[in-house]
């Protein structure tokens, strides 16, 4: 669950390597599960057992009510920060074919991360 769907090799395309943007990903993940102080299992009402396909789940992070749910426990910047993470893409200034591994490319998205996230989540009051 915490695995970009892309890297999860699901449908009839071939599963891809590791990305920046996937870590990043997952870090979303467990920025949602904080602001709820719950897995993602139970944020989401999923069992283990029967999870559904990572594709589904991070459909269901990105819709807009889940969002502001993250906001509501946890502020704006916060919000903001967590929803750039799941979204990923140009959200965090890359486009999904940008090859990540190009110097260019890295730190586009390192500037990005730093700028959008890193500096929101660290400007939270608590």
């Amino acid at each position: 669950m915490y695995r970009h769907p892309s890297t999860q090799g699901q449908g009839f395309g071939p599963r891809e390597n590791s990305r920046k943007s996937f870590d990043i990903y997952s870090l979303g993940v467990v920025l949602v599960e904080l602001a709820s102080w719950q897995t993602i299992d139970k944020v989401l009402g999923i069992e283990v057992g029967r999870m559904r396909s990572a594709v589904r789940i991070r459909e269901e992070l990105l819709k807009k009510s889940r969002v502001q749910e993250v906001g509501s426990n946890m502020g704006e910047m916060y919000e903001r920060a967590t929803a750039k993470c799941l979204a990923g893409g140009t959200e965090l200034g890359i486009l999904e074919t940008d090859d990540e591994t190009s110097d260019a490319v890295a730190a586009k998205l390192s500037m990005a991360f730093y700028e959008d996230v890193v500096k929101k989540l660290g400007d939270v009051k608590i």
